[in-house]
């Protein structure tokens, strides 16, 4: 009977151990929003969270990647992966990194001819901040 009780907490705590993992959102700053316009690179539907990269050029001229963390696919965004083809042009909107690592929060993603995918963990009952246009 014991060796029944310690199998079943060991196999409990292995179920939770996912959810003691998660990070929370202080590595964004929610009180700001960039807008990144360039191509994508390719979106990663992936557990816990999709990953939305772009290709942009920074202040320079140069070329660099950002990525943007959204929710799981769970969350109905692999919809996203069949219209959002790598080597499209799309805007990237996101809550930036607090460290200042190109990427963030992933708010929407918007094509040349408006397709928007809006996800994430996006709480629209806050106020959008302005938002700034790196590079430019």
């Amino acid at each position: 009977m014991k060796i029944l009780q310690k199998s079943a907490w060991t196999l409990l705590a292995a179920a939770l151990l996912p959810a003691v993992a998660h990070h929370s959102f202080a590595m964004f700053d929610r009180t700001r929003t960039v807008l990144v316009d360039g191509t994508l690179y390719k979106i990663e539907l992936v557990r816990p969270h999709s990953w939305y990269w772009v290709m942009a050029p920074d202040a320079s001229g140069k070329v660099v990647k950002w990525g943007a963390e959204g929710g799981g696919p769970q969350e109905g965004q692999s919809a996203t992966a069949s219209y959002f083809v790598p080597g499209v042009k799309v805007k990237l909107m996101l809550h930036p990194y607090r460290d200042g690592r190109l990427g963030g929060q992933f708010i929407q993603i918007t094509s040349e001819d408006g397709m928007k995918k809006m996800g994430g963990q996006v709480n629209f009952g806050d106020p959008t901040p302005p938002v700034s246009t790196p590079g430019k």
